[in-house]
């Protein structure tokens, strides 16, 4: 059996407190050097690794949009039934974007516009774009309010509407392709005329996302700062909303919704500037989940967000006319439209508008807004941004379809799921450059303090026996807790026979006199375990 000498039992024990030691420091590295690394990186800088990322997203985008299906038309229009709604969908498009005009600023900010298209995906579509649908007419509807506000010229538009008879129906049938991207409508041709002679015009064309495709949403000015990456300074060069009635309401918080700044904690909230809501929104932690091996926070919009609350006051236009719980009044932004945004199946909403027509079924997750975060990076891996399109029905003079209605009935017309998830490839990148180095770091820290403890510890072991066979501490008139000792030598029983199977029997023999030798200690000990004497440990 080969012995060590008290020399080099103190130099391995030495050793294995080194290892200790290493593992500390690769921990420091991990923990702080790293990240700062990480943070290096993570920059709006050419050349950096997530530049060409951020100019163009290099994961497939889909803009998905599920249309509601009128099924009882005449029933609703001509005894005022519930409006039962079939929900057809997904009508899938292909996102594009890609920025451009990117100017950068003394100030450590950088200016662009973000150009964004739609490519339709007939195969991942229940069905083409030519597909017919019965929903609002929002031109009749947006005519409407115009008449309601009592303008000078209220008269001539009736008797417009009026002479057009097919055009004055409240409930039309469209393709999805005309409702979604609009189309050219020849009663807003004979209005534009009317209103022409006031000084006044309007678009020939309506729809519900018109004017989106092929276009970008503003020119932004967003941060380069760590504690503030990407988050936004400047929206068309305004630093807060005006529309909105409050100070708060009228901030722009947070970033466009790609990233965030890194380091993220779950104790966060995460704040995105939404320019299809023209305000900011906030998510709280819902929990942590695994894409492709990589470990994610998940972030999802609080129920509370579009709640009737002091702190949505300013939402409501005018000031002190708010909407019931779940909607959003966006008029002033779609040419005094009607248009109310919510959660699908206006989730979280007021019953009462949940219940206002027949075929709504709200449920969590599935028609929530959920963002999963890389927290170390701050980098959204997968996205999925759900938003309900609806229109404000109401009762109008000379609009005869709108007779038997109830007034104020909020319509869904759609709702968009827009998602964005991890692919193959940008995992393998993601892994590659950032994740597999960290987790090396924390490999070898785990490696060098368990090496070390275990070293050091047996080394303890065998002079702390040495030290009680030699009888050194009996004479230093101390005494070991009998349930430490048997600690002690039950690892020493362990490591005896691991050792056996590769040990010869001459090298057998001499452990179990060392080992019978310390066994007579425990009994002397174990003698004097009623004294008074004092306990080491």
């Amino acid at each position: 059996m080969v012995s060590l000498t008290p020399t080099k039992l103190v130099g391995c024990f030495m050793f294995g407190i080194v290892l200790v030691l290493i593992g500390g420091i690769v921990d420091i590295l991990y923990h702080e050097i790293l990240p700062k690394r990480i943070q290096k990186e993570v920059t709006l800088d050419k050349g950096s690794k997530i530049y060409d990322d951020w100019v163009e997203n290099p994961v497939t985008t889909y803009f998905q949009v599920w249309v509601f299906d009128i099924q009882n038309h005449e029933e609703v229009t001509e005894r005022g039934d519930k409006p039962f709604l079939a929900e057809r969908g997904p009508y899938t498009y292909r996102e594009y974007r890609q920025k451009y005009n990117i100017t950068y600023h003394a100030n450590k900010t950088v200016s662009y516009r973000e150009l964004q298209y739609y490519v339709f995906d007939e195969e991942a579509s229940v069905g083409p774009e030519s597909d017919i649908i019965t929903s609002a007419n929002v031109l009749m509807m947006t005519l409407a309010d115009i008449i309601k506000r009592e303008y000078s010229y209220v008269t001539e538009l009736a008797e417009i509407i009026l002479d057009a008879a097919d055009d004055s129906k409240l409930l039309t049938k469209y393709t999805v392709s005309q409702l979604l991207w609009g189309y050219e409508d020849p009663l807003l041709k004979r209005v534009n005329s009317i209103l022409q002679k006031y000084n006044k015009t309007i678009d020939i064309r309506i729809g519900l996302f018109y004017g989106k495709n092929n276009t970008d949403d503003g020119l932004y000015t967003v941060f380069m700062e760590k504690s503030k990456l990407g988050e936004i300074s400047r929206w068309n060069r305004l630093k807060e909303l005006p529309h909105w009635t409050t100070k708060t309401c009228r901030m722009i918080n947070g970033t466009e919704g790609r990233f965030f700044h890194p380091d993220v904690k779950t104790k966060d909230i995460l704040y995105v500037f939404a320019s299809d809501l023209y305000r900011s929104f906030y998510l709280d932690y819902l929990g942590e989940k695994s894409i492709k091996n990589i470990q994610l926070y998940s972030f999802v919009i609080p129920d509370e967000l579009f709640a009737v609350t002091d702190d949505n006051a300013g939402f409501c236009t005018p000031y002190g006319h708010c909407t019931p719980a779940g909607l959003q009044n966006i008029s002033l932004f779609k040419q005094n439209a009607p248009i109310y945004m919510s959660q699908p199946h206006f989730y979280a909403g007021d019953p009462e508008i949940i219940n206002s027509v027949i075929g709504l079924h709200p449920t969590p997750i599935i028609h929530q807004t959920i963002l999963d975060v890389e927290p170390m990076t701050g980098i959204v891996m997968n996205i999925n941004k759900r938003l309900q399109i609806n229109i404000y029905l109401q009762n109008v003079t000379n609009i005869r379809d709108s007779a038997r209605f109830k007034d104020g009935l909020y319509l869904p017309m759609a709702w968009v799921n827009e998602s964005a998830g991890l692919d193959d490839k940008s995992a393998k990148k993601f892994k590659s450059e950032i994740l597999q180095p960290l987790q090396l770091a924390q490999g070898l820290e785990y490696a060098f303090i368990i090496t070390g403890c275990l070293l050091s510890g047996s080394l303890q072991d065998k002079q702390l026996l040495a030290k009680l066979s030699s009888g050194d501490v009996i004479a230093q008139e101390m005494k070991y807790h009998p349930s430490c000792l048997a600690a002690v030598y039950n690892r020493e029983r362990s490591r005896t026979r691991q050792t056996e199977i590769e040990s010869s029997w001459t090298q057998e023999e001499t452990i179990m006199k060392e080992t019978a030798l310390a066994e007579l200690v425990t009994y002397n000990f174990e003698t004097q375990r009623n004294s008074e004497e004092s306990v080491v440990f």
